[in-house]
């Protein structure tokens, strides 16, 4: 489902040959319908959408079904910015991005122009969005080899205006909602060196982290932050478990505020974690985990 106006609530509906638009309530009617689509997705107000497609994307009105433009290329991967006034793309490199100046193309939502084109040689999909902004879109960042990057959110062809030392990083998010802004990070474990993940106060990072755990048994991580940003959760998992109990590794929670406090959960049952997610208001978090019959518990922020 999409919100697309004040009063109007549409639905997508996909087979084997289409996407489809549609007014859930009676009777029914088809608002918009893309053949041979690999996949529709919403701007944030559900105003546009972008239909994927082998080698184009339409960028649609939902209102009414018109293209606003079209962006060439077999593009593999589409993100929207929060407000949605950009819309980032990315595709192998080849002759055509390279006369462009890269492969991530970032566009202004309006009327389609490019607004930059960087270099990503490698993305896959756990890594994506390669770009992220602020909820008001005024900061963009971008993890480089060694530091991630940040950048007036509305112009990233610019100098970056800071940078955070991020050696061995592999995975960042920066925090939804107002300003203070706040980026977490997950450094994998390396030989006898623990993993880590620290949380950093925007554009404080010479002061340090605000927050840091290190730990053992940590390959990679999912970070989800809280509607407003005042908290974060951390899946880290190892790719074995040495228990031998699960064939998916392990997998620990970690919970981490902006005020400095961080602890490891603790699960009353052994097992995966399979999921988490937020409450709208942020004051309380859900976890699901465990052996099968799995188990769902809710935790006060």
């Amino acid at each position: 489902f999409t919100k697309t106006m004040a009063d109007s609530l549409q639905m997508l509906v996909r087979n084997k040959r289409a996407c489809t638009l549609r007014d859930p309530l009676p009777p029914h009617g088809n608002v918009l319908d893309v053949p041979d689509c690999d996949d529709v997705i919403f701007s944030p107000d559900g105003k546009l959408c972008t239909a994927r497609k082998s080698t184009y994307v339409d960028v649609i009105d939902t209102s009414n079904g018109s293209s606003r433009f079209q962006i060439q290329g077999s593009i593999l991967a589409i993100y929207w910015s929060p407000k949605g006034s950009f819309l980032m793309t990315w595709q192998k490199s080849c002759p055509e991005t390279e006369s462009l100046g890269g492969n991530l193309l970032i566009h202004n939502s309006i009327d389609g122009t490019l607004s930059a084109a960087l270099s990503a040689p490698n993305m896959t999909r756990d890594r994506w969005p390669l770009v992220q902004w602020t909820s008001d879109e005024k900061v963009a960042c971008r993890l480089f080899k060694d530091e991630i990057r940040f950048f007036n959110g509305s112009d990233l062809k610019q100098s970056p205006t800071h940078t955070l030392p991020a050696k061995n990083v592999t995975r960042f998010a920066i925090s939804p909602g107002a300003a203070p802004y706040h980026v977490v990070t997950f450094r994998p474990e390396k030989k006898a060196e623990p993993g880590n993940v620290a949380m950093y106060a925007f554009p404080g990072f010479q002061q340090g982290p605000v927050a840091t755990k290190s730990m053992f048994r940590a390959n990679t991580a999912e970070f989800l932050w809280s509607p407003k940003g005042e908290s974060v959760i951390a899946k880290v998992m190892s790719d074995v478990d040495k228990t031998g109990k699960s064939y998916y590794g392990e997998t620990r929670v970690l919970f981490m505020r902006t005020q400095g406090d961080n602890e490891n959960l603790e699960l009353p049952k052994e097992g995966p974690v399979y999921d988490a997610a937020w409450s709208p208001d942020g004051k309380d978090f859900i976890v699901v985990f465990g052996f099968m019959p799995a188990q769902a518990m809710l935790f006060d922020a």
